[in-house]
């Protein structure tokens, strides 16, 4: 089954520019597919042939993020790690994983329709990331990291590139783009 992309905070089901000011810009993503990685025990010769099987290689540290052509992966727990890729690769990349592993050392789930993507970028995105949440970002966070922690209270993926990226459970991202909308500095960056 190939799931549709469709938008959770927009009437239009492609996704679209949620904010647009001078101060944060906020994108909901939707065309961005995940699939969850998850190993019975880890061990670094099941990540191996893991990251061999799903043609990326995969973190073997917390916070790290790793990538190769058009897919990403993170580092979630010792046992799990997201892999990020273009939807229509999800049913292919849980199929090879469950042909891969018959006895199930490993395990691939799709997990697109769980999350929704935001990304942020503007002038103040690392100060609405630090209005919204106690983790300290700036050389603890490099670029190409990605962390689990709460925003607004709600638990989300974090990941920094070029613009930051949020993970956040769909039936909780309109609650937390709420709050990001009425963040104080808006006001006077208007």
């Amino acid at each position: 089954m190939i799931l549709q992309a469709t938008s959770v905070l927009s009437p239009s089901d492609k996704g679209s520019l949620l904010l647009n000011t001078p101060a944060l810009i906020i994108r909901e993503l939707v065309e961005q597919g995940a699939v969850m990685l998850s190993m019975a025990e880890p061990s670094s010769e099941v990540l191996q042939r893991l990251s061999e099987v799903v043609d990326c290689p995969l973190p073997e540290h917390a916070g790290k993020t790793t990538e190769r052509a058009m897919r990403r992966a993170l580092w979630l727990s010792p046992r799990h790690r997201l892999l990020m890729c273009d939807p229509t690769d999800e049913v292919e990349l849980v199929n090879v994983v469950k042909d891969a592993f018959p006895d199930a050392t490993a395990h691939a789930a799709m997990y697109s329709d769980a999350l929704c993507w935001l990304e942020l970028c503007g002038t103040h995105a690392l100060e609405a990331l630090q209005q919204g949440g106690f983790v300290r970002i700036g050389d603890e966070f490099p670029q190409y990291f990605g962390k689990r922690t709460t925003l607004f209270e709600v638990p989300v993926l974090l990941l920094r590139d070029e613009q930051y990226q949020i993970a956040v459970e769909r039936s909780r991202a309109d609650y937390l783009l709420q709050r990001l909308e009425q963040l104080t500095f808006l006001e006077t960056a208007l």
